[in-house]
């Protein structure tokens, strides 16, 4: 599943503030969006986007 927030980093550290495990830090990607990777509670793989 994935979600576009206004700021990918905020959204993280949201996120991880409230227990959810990063897999991947967020990063700018090539086709213009910063892209991170998160893991719910329930084990669920999260996409978190936002556009450059």
């Amino acid at each position: 599943m994935c979600g576009y927030a206004r700021d990918c980093d905020a959204a993280v550290e949201r996120l991880r503030s409230q227990g959810v495990r990063v897999l991947e830090e967020p990063a700018d990607q090539p086709w213009g969006e910063r892209m991170a990777r998160v893991l719910d509670p329930d084990g669920n793989r999260l996409v978190i986007l936002s556009v450059l």
